[in-house]
C-alpha cells in the first residue's frame, strides 16, 4: 500500500508525466488541481528533476501524523482536507521547480510557497497538540488555509500564509518582544488584537495567553491585584489544558508580583515551584526563573540581596552558555547583563555594574538601534551607577540622552516623569543643585504642553532646592 509521501510524490510526477498513474483517485485530483493552477505538462526529465519536492512535506505531514490526528479528533475529515491541501501545494511547487529548471534558475520554493508551508505546518502542529486544539473549530482552521494557487500570480508575496493560527502565534511572540523592548503602548494594542482574534477562533489556549499578557501589562502598570488575578487564572487554565510550560510561566509571574509586594517568602516558594516546572518543560529557559527570583530578592536585607546577586550571575552564565551552544538572538543575554548590573548596584558595586550595563547596551543597540525604550531603561541604570561613583560629567551626558529619547518620541508625559526621576537621583545622592537642570528642562515641557499640575510641582521643587 503506498505511503502518504509516495502519494504526494506521485502528485509531482503526475502533474508532468503522461504515464498512467497507479492510483486513479490521485490522478483525478491532481489533474483537476493542475488545470486550476495552470501548471503545464513538461518532459519526463523535468518531472524527474523535480520529483523530490514532495520530500519537503515529509517531516510536516505524513501517514503517521494523519493516523494520529484521526484518532485524536475522532474523524478523518480534517486529515483528508489537509492531504488535499498538501497535494495542491506539491503541484504548485512542481510547477515552480520545472519553470525554474527551464529558465536555469534556482528551483527553491518561492517566498509565497514557503509562507504557505509555514502556515500549514503550524496548523498541523496545533491540531496535533491537545492543549492547543482545545476549543478550536477544526473545519474552520483547515478551511482558512490559503489556496496554493494564489502563489501562481504572486510568487514573491511572503505574507501569503499570514493570518489564522499563524497570526495567533505571531501575536503571542510579538507581545513578548514588545514587552521585552518596553514598548508598552504598542503591546497594549497587540494584546487587545490578540484577545479578539483568539476568541474569534475559539482558541482556548490563546485566549488564556492573551489574559496572561494582560496580566503582565497590568503588573508593569502597577496594578498588582489585577495582574495577580490574571496570572492565577492563566495558571489554572494552563493546567486544565495540559500546557505545562505555560503553567510555569504563570507561576513565575505570580512570583514577580510577590516580589513587588515585598513578600519575599512567597517569592522564594513560587520561584522554587516555577524552577521545577521549567526544568521539566524547558530546561533551556531556567535563566528566566533565576532572573525573576534574583531581582525580587534585591528588595530584602543585605544577605538576601547578596543571594539575589548570585542568582542573577547564574542567569548570565546560563545565557552565555546557551548563546555559544545554540546561537540565535543575543537580546536575552543583554537582559541578563542588565539584571545582573541592577543586582550589583543594590549591593554597592557600581563600578562593576557599569561594565555590565555597557555590555547590555552594546548588545541591544547592535540588534535594535539606539532609540528604543529599553535603551532608555538601561541608560537610567547607567545614570544611577555614574552618580554613585561620582562621575557627574558622564552622568550629565546620559541624563541628556534619556531626555532626548523622550523628546524624539514626542512622549511628553514620559519626558516629565523622567525629569523628576533624574532630579530625585541627584537629590538622594546629596547633590541637589545638579537636580535643577533636569527640573528646568521638565518645567519647559510642562509649560509648553499644558501640564498644569506638573508645572506647579516643578516650580515648587526648584524653589525648595534654591532655598535649602
Amino acid at each position: 500500500m503506498p505511503t502518504l509521501l509516495d502519494a504526494l510524490r506521485g502528485a509531482a510526477e503526475l502533474s508532468a508525466s503522461p504515464r498512467r498513474p497507479r492510483w486513479p483517485w490521485l490522478a483525478a485530483a491532481v489533474a483537476a488541481i493542475t488545470l486550476a493552477l495552470g501548471v503545464s505538462l513538461s518532459s519526463t526529465a523535468e518531472a524527474d528533476a523535480c520529483a523530490e519536492v514532495a520530500d519537503e512535506l515529509e517531516p510536516i505531514w505524513n501517514a503517521d501524523l494523519r493516523a494520529e490526528l484521526r484518532a485524536a479528533l475522532g474523524t478523518r475529515l480534517p486529515g483528508d482536507s489537509l492531504t488535499s491541501w498538501a497535494q495542491q501545494w506539491v503541484v504548485l511547487r512542481t510547477g515552480e521547480c520545472q519553470a525554474a529548471k527551464r529558465a536555469g534558475r534556482d528551483p527553491a520554493a518561492s517566498s509565497c510557497a514557503q509562507s504557505l508551508l509555514r502556515r500549514f505546518e503550524l496548523t498541523v502542529e496545533v491540531l496535533s497538540t491537545p492543549h492547543l486544539r482545545r476549543g478550536l473549530r477544526h473545519d474552520r482552521v483547515v478551511s482558512e488555509l490559503p489556496r496554493p494557487e494564489l502563489c501562481v500570480d504572486h510568487p514573491d508575496d511572503g505574507d501569503s500564509g499570514a493570518g489564522g493560527l499563524l497570526e495567533l502565534r505571531d501575536l503571542d511572540l510579538r507581545l513578548r518582544a514588545l514587552i521585552s523592548l518596553d514598548d508598552l503602548d504598542a503591546a497594549r494594542d497587540r494584546q487587545a488584537e490578540y484577545m479578539a482574534l483568539a476568541r474569534r477562533h475559539s482558541a482556548r489556549y490563546h485566549v488564556e495567553r492573551a489574559i496572561f499578557w494582560r496580566g503582565e501589562l497590568r503588573r508593569l502598570a502597577g496594578d498588582l491585584d489585577g495582574a495577580s488575578a490574571d496570572f492565577a487564572r492563566a495558571y489554572k487554565r494552563a493546567q486544565l489544558l495540559g500546557a505545562d510550560l505555560f503553567a510555569g510561566e504563570a507561576v513565575l509571574k505570580l512570583a514577580a508580583v510577590a516580589a513587588e509586594r515585598g513578600e519575599l517568602e512567597v517569592l522564594d516558594s513560587l520561584a522554587l515551584v516555577a524552577l521545577g516546572m521549567y526544568e521539566r518543560a524547558a530546561p533551556e529557559r531556567v535563566a528566566e526563573v533565576h532572573e525573576v527570583h534574583g531581582l525580587g530578592l534585591l528588595g530584602g536585607e543585605e544577605s538576601t540581596r547578596q543571594r539575589g546577586v548570585e542568582l542573577l550571575r547564574e542567569a548570565v552564565e546560563s545565557r552565555e552558555e546557551l548563546l555559544v551552544r545554540h546561537g540565535g538572538s543575543a537580546e536575552p543575554l543583554s537582559r541578563a547583563h542588565e539584571s545582573y548590573a541592577r543586582g550589583l548596584l543594590a549591593v554597592g558595586r557600581a563600578s562593576e555594574a557599569l561594565e555590565y550595563l555597557e555590555l547590555a547596551l552594546t548588545v541591544h543597540q547592535d540588534q535594535f538601534g539606539h532609540g528604543t525604550w529599553r535603551v532608555s531603561g538601561i541608560l537610567q541604570q547607567k545614570f544611577v551607577a555614574l552618580v554613585q561613583v561620582g562621575n557627574l560629567e558622564d552622568a550629565t551626558v546620559v541624563e541628556r540622552t534619556i531626555l532626548q529619547i523622550d523628546d524624539d518620541a514626542k512622549d511628553w508625559r514620559r519626558y516629565v516623569d523622567d525629569a523628576f526621576w533624574l532630579a530625585d537621583v541627584y537629590k538622594q545622592s546629596g547633590r541637589p543643585y545638579h537636580a535643577i537642570w533636569p527640573l528646568r528642562l521638565g518645567r519647559d515641557k510642562a509649560a509648553k504642553y499644558g501640564m498644569v499640575a506638573e508645572l506647579a510641582e516643578f516650580d515648587r521643587t526648584i524653589v525648595e532646592i534654591i532655598h535649602e
